[in-house]
């Protein structure tokens, strides 16, 4: 009996340092894996940061050409619409110019104008 239990005891204390072996061996892995892991997180993220950057100026970019595409179609639309009565004059004008011969001079008849 003394032997059975001596047996028992050797085995069960076996068991527990292969259990500890075995947490010890997992422990050293996953904190090496982890390493390695972080490891080459820090080398691609310089990489990473840079074109984030990059990605981020040219949107910068982006968004102020079309703000000032918009700023110049509104001013464009602005005088457009403030200058539309002479514009729409000048057009006639142009398309009922007289020749005065007699003075050399250029008129335009605006009672017909619309």
């Amino acid at each position: 009996n003394t032997g059975e239990v001596k047996l028992k005891e050797q085995e069960l204390s076996l068991k527990q340092d292969q259990q500890a072996l075995f947490s010890h061996f997992m422990k050293s892995l996953e904190t090496g894996l982890k390493e390695q892991v972080f490891e080459r997180i820090r080398e691609r993220l310089p990489t990473q940061e840079y074109t984030l950057y990059r990605e981020a100026r040219w949107h910068a970019y982006a968004r102020l050409v079309l703000m000032a595409g918009g700023l110049i179609l509104l001013g464009a639309s602005v005088s457009l619409f403030a200058t539309w009565d002479q514009s729409s004059r000048g057009r006639y004008c142009l398309a009922h110019t007289y020749h005065d011969s007699k003075t050399g001079q250029l008129w335009c008849d605006l009672s017909d104008a619309p």
